[in-house]
């Protein structure tokens, strides 16, 4: 009976909500518990008056919730209530009256209240960290003073705003950056005035206040830019690096990279291929514990905005060190694979090397030479590659990989950084050459690491891809089902199947959009994590990031801890690990989250010039106050008010949107 005591609680706990003694006999059932209906009463009533579980109505019960706080992060609703992001269980909902003065991501003490209500609810009791401790707002004139309108998506409409002006002048138009002040109690945000970012519109301002929006730092520490400056410059041939500079090397990136961290590298032998995949060795210059290091892991990534790049490390790291330029002798981790001439990768060869690339090659080059265009001296090496790439994309999409295509938006700016021109990119095989070899290294060097993990005792950081959730799955099938489509969600093996076949039958249609963006929403989070688990949308059972250490901070630490195993050396720490591995997850969605506005901002900024013209456009979403409208050639979305719409009379109906 206290086996069955406990999976009940684990049930209604499981569930976070309300269940009813059927559904809680039907999930007992499931997990091989048989119970009566009387004999079920019995026990919760037990549990009841132990103070496990509450009756909330004549035969609805739920878990009798924790008091203890809790610590995590807030996601805000429109109106101003938030939920509390539980690590498992539903998120815990915070009644706008409870939400403190914590804004959007801040991380936050909860406690759980015991109210009758079915859903699960919070209170907010202090703010442990912010999630960024700026805010820009806007200074607008409104008659005889002026107001201050916070950018960015961290306020909700509920939140009101203090500000300490000091000595600041107001100017209508003017976007300043202010500082919380979490000193001074209460359930306003308290902040004051830290600087001017200029006039609202200009290309430098916007682009400050986005930086500023995601708590950005813009300039290293004296410290870290002093430990750069100071780095010791000589490429030798040390003990127990290969000497890999006779053998034809070669880089393939956009036109407009400033920063080379991956080559290929080609050699014929009498059993096939040796194929190699080279990474920058960042690791042996930013040492562990080092200011370059610890600003690394806080940075824990690069930032691409639209027109410029907030690095990871420093320049003479990011663009010349660690940067594989043509001609020049560079330190690289490789990975050699030992390639035969039907097609097959037989082993590999993991080691520290010392290359030259021979050539940097933009990806419209790489791909004259794969059309047969151009470069007789490259030919065989780029051809050679490109046909195991294309081997390795099929294998991988017939053992369950899902083939997403998201357009990717291409500006023309001119020397202000006024967009005057934008487009879609267009992948080609150039750029899945690239792919298909960086995903097989990270694949490769996942593999190696978790066999090596427990003959070392060394902890790892993989790059994790859960299976969707049941519930946006369904959404996605009912959906489908509207336009005519059938997509199987009973295995993860044939839903990958019938999503890709989806895919590719909304291809270039009307509904193509909706249909793909739903499916991609679906999808879970990719996360970094110590616990090796696989990467669903690749269909990889191990996987991690090792292919970009100038710009990713796992894969720095992929790099240095390769090298333990590599040398048979002990050490790490499993909770220091676990706590990177979370904070590169955060701000890898930061990083997101931030090129995403940048390209909204410039979107909207081309748009700008195109009033007046009529482009067809397809409807994205709906709401009770209008329609989301994109324009495909642009890839740009904006709302269309029910209010503006001329013609016709127009109802929501919420359940079949």
């Amino acid at each position: 009976m206290n086996d069955l005591a406990a999976e009940v609680v684990k049930t209604l706990d499981d569930k976070s909500g309300v269940l009813n003694t059927k559904q809680i006999r039907s999930r007992l059932s499931r997990k091989g518990f048989t119970i009566k209906d009387p004999d079920l009463v019995y026990l919760l009533d037990k549990l009841i008056k132990q103070k496990k579980v509450i009756r909330v109505d004549r035969n609805k019960y739920r878990i009798h919730y924790n008091m203890n706080p809790l610590i995590g992060k807030l996601d805000f609703t429109r109106r101003g209530s938030a939920y509390f992001l539980a690590e498992k269980g539903s998120d815990i909902f915070i009644h706008e009256g409870n939400v403190l003065n914590a804004l959007a991501g801040d991380e936050v003490e909860i406690k759980v209240l015991n109210t009758a209500r079915k859903k699960k609810e919070g209170k907010v009791i202090r703010i442990v960290k912010r999630a960024n401790p700026f805010i820009t707002v806007q200074v607008k004139e409104a008659g005889n003073r002026f107001k201050y309108e916070p950018r960015g998506t961290s306020f909700s409409p509920n939140h009101q705003l203090q500000i300490d002006l000091v000595d600041y002048i107001p100017v209508d138009g003017e976007l300043i950056q202010l500082q919380i002040d979490d000193d001074v109690p209460g359930k306003r945000v308290n902040a004051y005035y830290i600087g001017t970012l200029g006039k609202a519109g200009d290309n430098d301002t916007e682009m400050h206040a986005i930086v500023s929006e995601f708590g950005f730092a813009t300039n290293f520490a004296h410290a870290t830019a002093k430990e750069a400056e100071n780095l010791d410059e000589t490429i030798s041939t040390e003990k127990g690096r290969k000497d890999l500079r006779d053998v034809i090397t070669f880089t393939i990136d956009p036109k407009t990279a400033k920063d080379f961290d991956d080559a290929l590298s080609f050699e014929k032998n009498k059993e096939g291929f040796i194929i190699g995949v080279h990474i920058a060795d960042v690791s042996h210059f930013v040492k562990e514990g080092s200011a370059l290091d610890k600003e690394a892991a806080e940075r824990a990534t690069s930032v691409y905005l639209v027109d410029r790049t907030i690095p990871m490390l420093p320049e003479k790291l990011s663009n010349n060190l660690c940067s594989l330029r043509p001609n020049e002798d560079r330190l690289a981790f490789s990975i050699l694979f030992n390639c035969s001439i039907e097609g097959e990768v037989r082993d590999f060869e993991i080691t520290k090397s010392i290359i030259q690339s021979d050539h940097r090659f933009a990806y419209e080059e790489a791909q004259e030479i794969i059309e047969g265009k151009a470069d007789k001296k490259f030919e065989e090496a780029v051809l050679t590659c490109n046909q195991f790439a294309k081997k390795f994309r099929k294998t991988r999409f017939e053992e369950g990989a899902i083939n997403f295509e998201t357009p990717e938006v291409r500006f023309v700016l001119d020397k202000t950084g006024k967009p005057i021109g934008l487009s879609t990119k267009e992948r080609k095989e150039a750029h899945m050459l690239i792919e298909e070899w960086m995903l097989l290294a990270n694949k490769t060097v996942a593999k190696f690491m978790k066999q090596q993990a427990g003959k070392f005792g060394l902890p790892f950081i993989y790059r994790s891809h859960d299976a969707p959730s049941f519930e946006k799955l369904m959404d996605l099938k009912l959906f489908a089902k509207k336009f005519g489509y059938t997509v199987n969600i009973d295995n993860n093996t044939v839903l990958a199947r019938d999503i890709n076949k989806l895919v590719k039958a909304i291809e270039g249609k009307p509904e193509e959009y909706l249909l793909n963006n739903l499916a991609i929403r679906s999808m879970a989070k990719a996360i970094y994590t110590t616990q090796k688990s696989s990467h669903f949308g690749l269909s990889f059972d191990f996987y991690s990031h090792f292919t970009s250490p100038i710009r990713r901070y796992p894969d720095l630490l992929c790099h240095r801890y390769l090298h333990l195993f590599l040398t048979e050396k002990k050490g790490g720490k499993q909770n220091f690990m676990a706590a990177l591995a979370q904070h590169s997850s955060t701000m890898e969605q930061k990083a997101s989250e931030a090129e995403r506005a940048s390209i909204k901002y410039k979107q909207a900024e081309f748009l700008e010039s195109q009033i007046g013209e009529n482009f067809k456009a397809v409807v994205s979403g709906l709401t009770d106050w209008g329609m989301f409208a994109l324009i495909p050639e642009f890839n740009a979305e904006g709302m269309v008010r029910i209010s503006e719409i001329a013609f016709g009379d127009f109802y929501f109906d919420e359940k079949s949107r």
